[in-house]
Formats: structure tokens, sequence, C-alpha cells
């Protein structure tokens, strides 16, 4: 079986930046997402990746584009990933979200809209599992105009 490279769509503008990005900000083991067998899956992380920011985006929906079934998608999804659809969408959106409290002068509440939350609370909770600080906290460490510089 042949082994897929996750790009987006070169239709689209930026989509090696976002990758590139993306494959910065995760762990070694989120990188390695990169060796997909599976062409819809690999198709799915791009989607994901490319639509992290909406908030309409569903699993079920996303199943769909590719013909399968919503839990075939997600089996072939954490069998090729070692990580839930879900899972992956939230990484994606705090990774995103990390990036912009580090180098915009964005409010949390607009970033929150940005990356894809609807609800304040939610993304307060999930950023501080993945960052150990709330998003608030984790702002005052940068100073936007030194772009993402840590102050001193």
């Amino acid at each position: 079986m042949e082994t897929w490279i996750v790009v987006r769509d070169q239709s689209t503008a930026n989509g090696q930046e976002l990758w590139t990005r993306f494959s910065s900000q995760f762990s070694a083991e989120t990188r390695a997402l990169v060796a997909i067998k599976d062409r819809r899956v690999a198709a799915a992380v791009s989607v994901l990746m490319a639509e992290s920011h909406s908030t309409a985006l569903d699993i079920s929906n996303l199943s769909r584009r590719f013909n399968l079934s919503p839990s075939r998608f997600r089996h072939l999804f954490v069998e090729q990933t070692g990580i839930a659809p879900g899972q992956f969408l939230k990484q994606v959106r705090l990774a995103n979200a990390k990036v912009l409290l580090e180098t915009s002068f964005l409010s949390v509440k607009e970033i929150m809209h940005r990356v894809g939350y609807i609800n304040v609370c939610h993304f307060t909770r999930d950023y501080c599992r993945a960052y150990h600080s709330p998003p608030s906290r984790y702002r005052t460490l940068f100073d936007p105009q030194t772009a993402g510089m840590v102050k001193k």
C-alpha cells in the first residue's frame, strides 16, 4: 500500500503554510500523521485542518464526503492517525489559538470565534488542559509587537 502525504488542496491560497504551522506546533506523535496510508483519511485530515475554524464542521458530514459511514470513518481515522477526528480537530483549533494569542492583538473571545469555538467556557477549559494555563494568562507572557517573543 502506498503512503499519502497530507497537504492541503493547492487550489487554496495558503495550503502549505497551514500544514507547516500545524506540524511545528504539535508533538512528534501528532506530526507522525504525515504518513497516512489511506487517501480518504489523508484528505479528511486536510479538510479538518483547512476548515478547523468552521463551527459547523461535523464528523458525520465529513464522513459522507468520502462515502463512508461515520463509524467506519472514525475507525479508519483512528487506525491511521492514532487519534479520533474530534480530538484532532480540537488540537488544530487550540494550536491556531495559541499562535493568535502569541502574535495578535485580538481579544480572547475574538480568537475563540476565529478558531471555531462557540462557548468561552469550553474554549478556556480545553486551552487550560492543552497548555496548562488559561488563554488570558498565557497571552500576558507575549507581546504581539515583538512577534511572539517572550517578555522578560
